[in-house]
């Protein structure tokens, strides 16, 4: 029962988790955060882990669900009470997450935080499409069709993950400076996806891409 206490004691806070003076957690951070989140939804420079078009249904799914929770018919008594189960932890979690002083979505390192809000909005998402493809005068083909839309256009945003590869341009680069200290020398030639950190330094390098179509002409100068 006193383990959190200790937990806490042993793991204070400092100026490097949070500047000196800032509260970890406050009310004014959930307003700021959740309108920060709400922003995203509505950034399309697909850039962001997020989907702003499942984001937007999520949102519209989730208007639709409390409309059946406050609705009076009591064929849907069993799902409002899922809802009301649903509703109340993720509401829990969402507070805890935006009062948190840096629990910003739009930041590579907070926005782990804001993986069940996702998953929901996702889920409410796809049940706002199955409940517009219940009306006859929409096709299935149609839903069918917006599904693999928005899979084609956000497959390759999560592939290349350049919100997240941000987190290490800084470590690849400190790696690199010492790899350059430790074997560096006048004639050597780097091969890495991020060549420009290495000609800063007046170190040759090239990309994989040129470094395969030279493959032949570099192994034969690495042979002298």
């Amino acid at each position: 029962m006193i383990s959190p206490l200790v937990w806490q004691r042993l793991g204070k806070g400092d100026s490097f988790e949070q500047p000196s003076g800032v509260e970890p957690f406050s009310v004014g951070n959930i307003f700021q955060n959740t309108f920060e989140f709400l922003k995203s939804a509505t950034d399309f420079k697909l850039y962001l882990p997020y989907s702003d078009v499942v984001c937007i249904l999520g949102i519209a799914g989730g208007i639709f669900l409390l409309y059946l929770c406050v609705s009076r018919s009591k064929t849907q008594r069993p799902r409002r009470i899922f809802l009301l189960i649903v509703a109340v932890n993720l509401i829990s979690v969402w507070i805890v997450v935006t009062s948190y002083y840096w629990g910003n979505a739009k930041y590579p390192y907070s926005a782990r935080f804001f993986l069940l809000p996702s998953v929901v909005l996702a889920l409410s998402a796809a049940f706002m499409l199955l409940e517009a493809l219940k009306n006859r005068k929409i096709k299935l083909v149609y839903g069918l069709v917006f599904a693999a839309a928005i899979f084609m256009v956000y497959y390759p945003v999560s592939m290349q993950d350049r919100f997240f590869n941000t987190q290490l341009s800084l470590r690849q680069y400190s790696f690199m400076d010492r790899a350059l200290k430790t074997y560096g020398g006048p004639n050597i030639l780097v091969v890495s996806d991020r060549p420009v950190y290495m000609t800063i330094h007046n170190v040759g390098s090239m990309n994989f891409t040129e470094a395969e179509k030279n493959s032949s002409k570099m192994m034969r100068e690495l042979s002298r």
